[in-house]
């Protein structure tokens, strides 16, 4: 089985600390006229994307939107202009459709960030905020962090009701967390994995 990463807590406290980024960007949409949000990825950076969507979905008064990247570029949403903010996401920073997604938002004049491995992807060069995790092994936790300290200063900016002090407390508290969890579960996710390893389809609900 794959070890777990030795670089857990020092990915999640980088994340972390791009916290004020989160907020510049934000504070950008709003000067803007922020009326809506849009989380856009394929794979693994769109599902990274859910947690971020859904805390907005259900605590903001902001609409938000969450979709895949060709989805994206082919509904090219009426909604989209310079009064969006548009979060794209993609590990290599390379995701063809993720980067013509990002090209299309900045085409309708709304506010774009990226958020993948490298601070100067490809990607990271269409947008207006880059966002990095530097990790080729902490990767999804990584991308979950970003996106929710974008949501939540988004929360805090567009004065939702919320203790924003003790969700700091609790991001804060994620890079040790995080490792104790994956400790904790390693013995039990062995034995699912050998236990599963020789069927002939594993649907994951």
């Amino acid at each position: 089985l794959t070890p777990i990463p030795e670089d857990v807590e020092q990915t999640i406290e980088f994340t972390l600390a791009q916290n004020d980024k989160a907020h510049d960007l934000v504070s950008a949409a709003i000067k803007s006229g922020l009326r809506n949000i849009f989380f856009v990825g394929c794979g693994g950076s769109y599902t990274g994307h859910i947690p971020a969507a859904y805390l907005l979905e259900s605590k903001a008064q902001i609409p938000t939107y969450i979709l895949n990247s060709d989805e994206f570029n082919t509904k090219k949403p009426v909604q989209l202009g310079k009064n969006s903010l548009v979060i794209t996401g993609s590990h290599s920073g390379n995701t063809k459709e993720t980067i013509r997604a990002a090209e299309i938002a900045k085409d309708a004049g709304a506010t774009v960030a990226s958020i993948s491995r490298e601070i100067d992807s490809s990607l990271a060069s269409k947008v207006d905020f880059s966002f990095s995790y530097n990790s080729k092994t902490t990767v999804y936790a990584a991308k979950q962090v970003l996106a929710m300290q974008i949501a939540y200063a988004t929360l805090e900016q567009t004065n939702e009701i919320g203790d924003w002090k003790a969700s700091r407390q609790a991001l804060n508290a994620l890079p040790k967390a995080l490792l104790q969890t994956q400790v904790e579960g390693e013995a039990l996710c062995s034995k699912i994995a050998y236990g599963i390893k020789d069927a002939p389809n594993t649907y994951v609900l």
